[in-house]
């Protein structure tokens, strides 16, 4: 009996402690980004003596655009964890949430193969991009479909 309670609490724990984790790499990612925001024109300087290439003021002034839907994105991140932690996944909220990330990620990708025509040089940084974007994404569903089921099963057992 004793063992089953112990184990329940590990499981318990293991499942919050990937949300406090989400939570907190949301949080990374904002922090990140403002960072990365504020020291552009110094990290493209740095990236046209490296690479030996020219990084002009569009390209740079399109990468502050792009950083517009990605804080969106961000914040909703942010949120829909916080919603998570507090077992509230299958409330309205989230699934305004939710909706605030697939309009931002869908400018974002506009964005993307817009700058894929325009800039050829910034190719690794949409790849970047695209794939902490997807990653978060698949994240959170993946936690808001184990709660789902949750919360099916707990319905299951009240019937």
């Amino acid at each position: 009996m004793n063992k089953d309670k112990f184990l329940k609490g590990v499981n318990i724990l293991k499942k919050t402690g990937f949300k406090y984790f989400l939570c907190i790499l949301s949080i990374i990612s904002m922090v990140a980004s403002g960072i990365v925001t504020l020291l552009l024109p110094v990290l493209s300087g740095m990236y046209s003596k490296i690479f030996n290439t020219q990084i002009t003021m569009d390209i740079i002034i399109f990468i502050w655009i792009t950083i517009v839907p990605l804080y969106a994105i961000l914040i909703s991140f942010y949120r829909i964890s916080i919603l998570l932690l507090t077992m509230k996944g299958f409330e309205n909220s989230t699934i305004k949430q939710i909706q605030i990330v697939k309009i931002a990620s869908a400018i974002e990708f506009i964005l993307y193969i817009y700058a894929c025509i325009r800039y050829k040089n910034i190719l690794p940084f949409i790849i970047l991009c695209g794939t902490i974007i997807i990653y978060l994404l698949s994240a959170l569903i993946k936690e808001i479909l184990v709660d789902g089921q949750k919360y099916y099963e707990d319905s299951n057992l009240a019937i």
